[in-house]
């Protein structure tokens, strides 16, 4: 994933990155601008505008993920995208006053960026063009606000729905009904992305809609998106009856820390979807080599590297008797596909992302 992403700066301890695809959208922004104007000032502007909208997502996020800090829930990173910004929070606040929180704490900030743009506007000279980015500035963010306040879940406004909802009906039967209000939003976004001028000349009269495929995209974003946030709820709520010790797997595969890539490449032509544990020259387990880490070392035509070079150190342990939901969380705030099972220092087994996956695709 690192390849298709640029990281721009860690900044209160959160990694920011540019999803690859944001840079074609740079790349079409100066083409418009030159096609309309023709001049190098018109195509740094709109460049800058674009990069200053940017900014402003990027501070609606770290809205977000402060507010998270707050209830001790922490962000794996910040990617950008052409579409928007998402911050990854290692889990999502199940207290539903939390949850609101963290969910209004985005617009907010943005609330925050208008009332400034608002009260320094009248300073600035209107015929400049700092002026011309300000004022976009301020009606971009207004318009983030109620776009995002939007009560289509998993948007904001919709989490701020499920959360409110979560105070007087259980969690998964909040996500159920904020899905499918979010569903209704979303048919409505496709069908005006891509049928509004003739629905809005049919209901209203209007002539001159401007519609957007965009809308579109954005409505089928929502559909998929509730829905995998449904299942996500649903799956995690039936795991935690079930302990890590249960579904562990022992029959443990381990490669020495100094061999080469060379000797762990050869798995990427089996189907078995696993990853290896690595042991030092003591038979001591230090780390996991996973199936992403082979791949990319096969693509890098790196056979020469030892197994150590790639190899993930960052393994979470849990005790057999804790809960599989449990495990599920701890490897969503790692970010490691798989955990060790130990019991008094010893190592009974290993529980893998995949295996909980499965698990809860049966429940």
């Amino acid at each position: 994933m690192a390849r298709t992403r640029l990281h721009i700066g860690t900044y209160a301890d959160i990694p920011v990155y540019i999803h690859w695809s944001f840079l074609l959208l740079l790349t079409y922004i100066g083409y418009t601008g030159w096609a309309e104007s023709g001049t190098i000032p018109a195509i740094v502007i709109s460049i800058l505008t674009v990069l200053a909208v940017f900014v402003c997502v990027i501070l609606h996020e770290f809205g977000h993920a402060l507010a998270a800090r707050r209830y001790g829930i922490g962000t794996h990173d910040i990617v950008m995208y052409p579409i928007g910004g998402v911050a990854r929070l290692n889990s999502i606040p199940e207290n539903p006053f939390q949850e609101l929180v963290v969910a209004v704490a985005g617009p907010a900030v943005n609330i925050a960026i208008a009332i400034i743009l608002y009260a320094i506007n009248p300073f600035i000279d209107t015929e400049s063009n700092v002026y011309f980015i300000t004022s976009q500035l301020l009606y971009v963010n207004l318009f983030l606000v109620l776009f995002n306040m939007i009560p289509a879940f998993p948007m904001d406004g919709g989490r701020a729905l499920r959360a409110v909802l979560s105070m007087a009906m259980p969690r998964l039967r909040a996500t159920f009904v904020a899905m499918w209000i979010g569903r209704v939003f979303a048919a409505i976004f496709v069908a005006l992305g891509l049928f509004g001028n003739s629905i809005m000349f049919y209901l209203f009269g209007i002539e001159d809609f401007h519609t957007s495929p965009f809308l579109a995209v954005i409505g089928v974003f929502i559909t998929l998106g509730a829905k995998r946030e449904y299942d996500l709820i649903a799956a995690t709520q039936s795991l935690s009856g079930k302990t890590v010790g249960e579904i562990a797997h022992t029959n443990i595969t381990a490669f020495g820390s100094d061999e080469l890539m060379s000797v762990a490449i050869p798995s990427l032509q089996s189907d078995d979807n696993t990853d290896f544990l690595v042991a030092d020259g003591a038979q001591q387990i230090v780390g996991v080599l996973t199936r992403e880490a082979i791949q990319a070392a096969a693509d890098q035509k790196d056979s020469t590297a030892t197994i150590a070079e790639y190899m993930h150190t960052d393994v979470p342990t849990l005790a057999p008797a804790e809960s599989v939901k449990t495990a599920y969380d701890l490897m969503q705030k790692t970010g490691c596909p798989l955990l060790f099972v130990i019991e008094n220092g010893k190592l009974l087994g290993v529980v893998h992302f995949d295996a909980i996956k499965a698990l809860a695709q049966r429940a």
